[in-house]
């Protein structure tokens, strides 16, 4: 019996693989495309899916009730803010910084990114991201 090696790519399935997309599909308009791609992402994750979060979460709160209400209603307020809506925030400035930054490399250059090079502006978009947080 032999045994194969399979080559399994890694699977993230995290909001920081949306900034990658867009880059993807940013890449693939003129720089007025580029920077409308960047900010409908930034409106979306930046504004939209934490709204919504906001709502459901007091949806949730207000129907607790009991002697550990309080500080279950604490405890998901801070779970959502780290773990779903701060990262939401975060890849929205980062689509916003790539977006405006592919539209500046094609204006200047008139030339998509190749595949790796959209995924190291992937990579520094999400650090200036991090920079203005």
């Amino acid at each position: 019996m032999s045994y194969r090696r399979r080559g399994y790519r890694r699977q993230s399935n995290s909001i920081g693989s949306t900034v990658g997309d867009v880059a993807y599909i940013a890449n693939r308009f003129g720089p007025k495309g580029a920077f409308i791609a960047g900010l409908t992402g930034f409106i979306f994750f930046y504004f939209l899916i934490p709204i919504g979060l906001e709502h459901w979460v007091e949806y949730n709160k207000a129907k607790m009730t009991g002697q550990n209400a309080t500080v279950m209603r604490q405890l998901l307020d801070s779970i959502f803010s780290r773990r779903f809506i701060r990262p939401c925030e975060l890849a929205g400035m980062a689509m916003l910084v790539l977006g405006a930054a592919i539209a500046l490399w094609k204006i200047w250059n008139e030339d998509r990114l190749s595949r790796v090079n959209e995924r190291e502006a992937g990579f520094w978009a999400r650090l200036v991201a991090r920079l203005f947080d």
